[in-house]
């Protein structure tokens, strides 16, 4: 047995097989029993049972809309019992459950789907008691060119996204769906703790708003305002100015001002969206700690103070600045990068880190640094020479190749002097 819609009800459908596996056709109405019990067990209703004109064996009846509004939601027991006298006689009773979930049953719209026990669902499994096709399980928000609107089943959808975020809440509120995907820009008003929040890449930017949004995910979009409550986790998003942060953050650009909020909160893969010499900024307030895995891009820390604070950096390649609000914990430098120290009592440990100006300038012999052997070296082979002598010294050409043969410079020998050409 199955169920369909129909502005007055749902119309059940259903066929008859005798004991041979043969399709029962053209049994009449009154040799069947078709009723509906409410979800009370209280009230029945006993409609007719008709074969349809257009495919015999099929048979059908009618659960009106009236009978739905009358008694409610929940599910409805509907139990047909056939007695078909006819040779070879058929003599049986099955059951289903019509699960109804809408209070406006005179106008029975696409938003309710009905389902069976057979189907393997039962009610609740979205929340709320509600079982929606229309969502698959994700409210569209569109704040440019969707449509205002709370009417369950039609706004919300892929098709109709809401233009709005109250709606957007009123219908999460009716379905017990706690995801959105967003298109545009939304301020949080109220708590989305748990939470799904999966934006259109560059389309999409939520400011949190100081609300409760613990163990919720944001996925593809901007991140801005204070976390009211976390930790939350941040996928490929652009954090630009966030408040009281802890969580993860996961493959996200740093554009400005994060601040930390106390606790560990780590940052996977992230870079700087920075450009130039300017860097992101990271504020620990004194109470946080940080662990930077794989950080590519400027950086710099603040407010690293209290002995318990732990900060480790690890950089593709990059540049760590420490300003003077770092007085005190101990932060740990990992991978390719700069660093500016301008702490005041931090512990710097540099464990494996390659700083490149610090290489260059490391001393090689006596007070000669590398930077110093790498240009004397350029200058005895590109430089200008000049050849003493009382002879004048004949022209001559010294030409220099790389591994596989090819020229790289020649010097030439011009009276008393060598110039590179």
């Amino acid at each position: 047995m199955w169920f369909t819609k129909e502005t007055d009800g749902f119309r059940a459908w259903f066929s008859v097989q005798d004991k041979n596996g043969a399709i029962r056709t053209g049994i009449p109405s009154g040799q069947f029993v078709a009723t509906i019990i409410d979800p009370t067990d209280t009230v029945s209703l006993v409609p007719t049972v008709t074969e349809s004109a257009v495919k015999a064996g099929l048979y059908t009846f009618l659960v009106t809309s009236t009978f739905l509004g009358t008694n409610g939601n929940g599910g409805y027991a509907v139990v047909v019992e056939v007695n078909a006298l006819a040779a070879p006689k058929v003599a049986a009773v099955f059951s289903q459950v019509l699960e109804v979930y809408d209070q406006d049953f005179d106008s029975i719209s696409g938003a309710v789907w009905e389902e069976t026990r057979s189907a393997h669902l039962t009610a609740g499994t979205m929340g709320a008691g509600l079982v929606f096709l229309s969502y698959a399980g994700v409210i569209h928000i569109d704040t440019k060119n969707g449509a205002a609107g709370t009417t369950i089943g039609i706004h919300g959808t892929v098709h109709t996204p809401v233009d709005n975020l109250a709606d957007a809440i009123t219908i999460a509120a009716a379905t017990g769906i706690r995801r959105y995907h967003l298109i545009g820009t939304i301020t949080l008003a109220s708590a989305h703790d748990d939470w799904v929040i999966e934006g259109d890449a560059a389309e999409a930017a939520v400011n949190i708003g100081s609300q409760d949004v613990a163990d919720s995910l944001f996925r593809n979009c901007q991140l801005s305002g204070t976390i009211g409550t976390g930790p939350i986790s941040a996928d490929n998003c652009e954090l630009d100015g966030i408040g009281n942060f802890t969580g993860t953050a996961l493959d996200c650009g740093l554009v400005s001002d994060i601040t930390l909020g106390a606790g560990i909160s780590s940052f996977v893969g992230c870079s700087s969206q920075v450009p130039g010499l300017s860097t992101p900024n990271i504020d620990l307030d004194d109470v946080a700690s940080l662990n930077m895995r794989a950080y590519s891009g400027g950086i710099e820390i603040r407010n690293l103070s209290d002995p318990g604070q732990n900060v480790t950096l690890e950089f593709i390649a990059g540049q760590a600045v420490l300003p003077a609000s770092c007085s005190g914990g101990t932060i740990t430098l990992r991978g390719i990068g700069n660093l500016t120290d301008n702490s005041t009592g931090t512990t710097v440990e540099k464990n494996a880190f390659l700083n490149i100006d610090a290489i260059w300038d490391e001393i090689q012999d006596g007070t000669i640094t590398a930077r110093t052997v790498m240009e004397r070296i350029n200058a005895m082979a590109r430089g200008k020479m000049t050849l003493t002598g009382a002879t004048t010294k004949p022209a001559q050409d010294a030409v220099y190749f790389d591994e596989s043969g090819s020229p790289l410079y020649t010097n030439r020998n011009t009276g008393n002097e060598r110039n590179p050409l």
